[in-house]
């Protein structure tokens, strides 16, 4: 048996195999004989078939069957070989396919075929420190304090009717019933809904199509909405480039938020170690200014990573990246409480918005994996090792965190290897990324609003 292994674009590997007539015949002999063991033909005793009956009963199945069992057998044994290079073996989302058709079997002549997967990418880094990149000049402002504070003063709003007679006002929360009209004003059928409750934000930054026509409204009052709508077609006629729609809404209930006052009392509601305003304004500080530093960390690495992605790139296989994607949708469906047994349907549907969201996201998930390669490259070429001492100091601080006893911590990852491997891959991608950021440059670039900082981060 002869067999050439090739490294093709985007880190795909072929494998051609011919194996010798003589060697077929044997592997053939040998397939159809297992069967024989098994096969039941009408006048034979179980594994007592003939060869020559059971060729002549399954005839092109058979071979069909046979010829497959052979080449994935053969594929099998030389990916298991340890002589097999390691580098070229298959990731473990890629499984090896036939290149084109598998030639009919030909017990005459030699069978060659060739199957493809995508391996590991190859790739060096060659070039890791000495570069200059920036982040933005981000600080923690009075104004992001107050915007918290308004938070923390909604969180604790309480909520009551309006007096009768008092008409909704923005920041409202209304209760109304409402229907769709057709042309002729009669109520269509199914689009009627009782008891819809939502807050009225603010009659130019409407939640609901109707929402600023509701502000005014009082409890029990009824009024018919038209409104006209763009038709989203490019070829509609001038005549239907709108299109109206009516909607009868009926306010049934108005509550109202009443927001506590900025002072000491709101403080000691929010915690008892608070005993005036300025102590619950001196700890959300502290809260910005540490989500502001993890942020501006991340950033400084993502922008170091990125310059030297630039100088090493790497071809990733499209087997990884659809991979990640897909991992990054069943999270997505995850985070907003799509159950698990749901989650390989959402998976299934290529028209899913989950899917178009992260997939319109690509170029990330492609930076993301690089940059991944990489730190995984560096730990290996700069030989980091993780001893016991630097597992022990980590593994304080995970107590320290979570307020965990730190013997039991340190017997939950040490009982198990797995559990050991991600802590060390914990601990040395820490390293490799502390040492990126100690031997780059990293300067402060224009300034930046805090909230748009940081909620381009997340």
């Amino acid at each position: 048996m002869t067999k050439e292994i090739t490294r093709l674009e985007k880190s795909a590997v072929r494998l051609s195999v011919t194996i010798p007539r003589d060697e077929l015949r044997a592997m053939y002999g040998e397939a159809v004989d297992e069967l024989a063991k098994t096969v039941q033909i009408a006048g034979f005793r179980k594994g007592k078939v003939p060869r020559s009956v059971i060729e002549r009963k399954l005839g092109a199945v058979l071979r069909e069957d046979v010829l497959n069992g052979i080449v994935g057998k053969t594929v099998k044994d030389i990916l298991g070989d340890k002589s097999f290079p390691p580098e070229n073996l298959p990731i473990q989302y890629s499984e090896p396919e036939i290149e084109g058709e598998l030639p009919a079997l030909d017990l005459e002549n030699d069978l060659t075929f060739a199957v493809k997967w995508d391996a590991p990418p190859e790739f060096k880094v060659e070039t890791w420190k000495g570069f200059t990149t920036e982040v933005p000049d981000v600080k923690v402002e009075d104004a992001d304090v107050d915007r918290e504070l308004e938070i923390i003063r909604e969180r604790n709003s309480t909520v009551m009717d309006r007096q009768p007679g008092e008409a909704a006002r923005p920041g409202d929360i209304v209760t109304v019933n409402y229907a769709e009209l057709d042309e002729k004003g009669g109520k269509i059928a199914g689009s009627e809904r009782d008891g819809f409750v939502f807050p009225l934000v603010s009659p130019t930054k409407e939640n609901y199509w109707f929402e600023d026509e509701v502000v005014g409204m009082k409890a029990g009052e009824t009024k018919t909405i038209t409104k006209e709508f763009p038709v989203d077609d490019e070829d509609a006629p001038p005549e239907r480039k709108a299109e109206k729609r009516s909607t009868i809404v009926k306010v049934t209930a108005i509550k109202e938020k009443k927001l506590p006052e900025l002072d000491d009392d709101l403080a000691q509601d929010v915690h008892e170690d608070f005993e005036t305003l300025d102590d619950l304004k001196k700890y959300i500080r502290e809260n910005l200014n540490d989500r502001l530093e993890n942020h501006l960390w991340k950033r400084k690495l993502g922008a170091v990573l990125e310059k030297i992605i630039e100088k090493n790139p790497i071809d990733l296989p499209e087997s990884m990246i659809r991979a990640e994607i897909e991992s990054r949708i069943a999270k997505l469906a995850r985070e907003v409480g799509v159950e698990e047994k749901n989650i390989e349907g959402v998976l299934r549907n290529k028209a899913h918005p989950f899917r178009t969201i992260v997939e319109n996201g690509r170029e990330t998930v492609v930076k993301s994996l690089q940059a991944s390669l990489i730190q995984d490259r560096l730990i290996k070429d700069l030989k980091i090792e993780v001893t016991d001492d630097k597992r022990e100091a980590a593994l304080k601080v995970f107590a320290e965190q979570e307020d965990a006893d730190f013997d039991e911590l340190k017997g939950y990852y040490y009982e198990q290897d797995d559990r050991l491997a991600y802590l060390d891959k914990f601990i040395a991608t820490r390293e490799v990324r502390e040492l990126l950021l100690k031997e780059n440059t990293v300067t402060v670039g224009a300034k930046q609003n805090y909230e748009e900082f940081v909620e381009g981060a997340e």
